[in-house]
């Protein structure tokens, strides 16, 4: 609580500090630039604290190896810059420091917008490749779990040659594999269920299927790489 006290306050110095002086060293009268100017700068801050709430410097938020701290952090940083010149000079023709002013928040907020959609979509990356790693890990308990279960010598030899080939599949997936995770699913509750009642042949029979599948489903896997 206290932390987040100090990063308030902290967050605040700046923009209080820079007020105050504009209005004590310029007082209240100025041109057009100048508002202008003042506008940008604290607007840009207000973006360096805000925008890193809203877009957080996570890995999956990387463009180009920044984040949207680094964006609005350079940002500012030439905006203050930009700005303090205009201030100083408050030249008649405002229009030019407002293009300027314009072009620069036109620039961040399309390389904002383009982290968003990075972040987006290296979430979705991210969940698909958890699903799939989840949905192997489950095939290749499930098989050990028959393996471990079996107590006939050949039940277990067979068992045991389905979750060596299951643990060795890649998790890629696509529409094609998901159908043969399903089947290879289903299978394995008829060994399990074969293994129980110590149906020797059965067993083999299906196990034999399974790695059929499973070695089909490593092809597949291979072609989508």
């Amino acid at each position: 609580m206290k932390s987040n006290i100090y990063k308030i306050i902290s967050g605040l110095l700046l923009p209080i500090a820079f007020i105050a002086l504009f209005f004590i060293i310029g007082g209240t009268e100025h041109g057009k630039t100048c508002w202008i100017a003042f506008a940008s700068v604290v607007i840009s801050y207000a973006m360096l604290i805000a925008v890193p709430l809203f877009i957080p410097n996570s890995q999956s938020a990387y463009l180009f190896g920044v984040t949207s701290g680094t964006v609005t952090g350079v940002f500012f940083a030439i905006q203050f810059v930009i700005s303090m010149i205009f201030m100083i000079s408050d030249f008649e023709k405002w229009k030019i420091a407002l293009i300027v002013e314009m072009i620069l928040f036109a620039g961040v907020i399309f390389l904002l917008l383009q982290l968003v959609q990075a972040d987006e979509i290296t979430a979705k990356k991210e969940q698909k490749h958890e699903q799939e790693v989840y949905s192997v890990k489950n095939l290749v308990f499930k098989a050990k779990t028959i393996f471990d279960a079996a107590t006939d010598v050949e039940i277990k030899k067979y068992a045991k040659s389905v979750y060596n080939e299951l643990n060795t599949c890649q998790t890629l997936s696509n529409s094609q594999i998901k159908m043969i995770d399903e089947t290879i699913n289903l299978n394995l509750d008829n060994l399990s269920q074969f293994a129980m009642v110590g149906d020797v042949e059965k067993t083999k029979s299906v196990a034999s299927s399974l790695i059929t599948l499973i070695k089909k489903r490593k092809v597949l896997s291979k072609q989508g790489e």
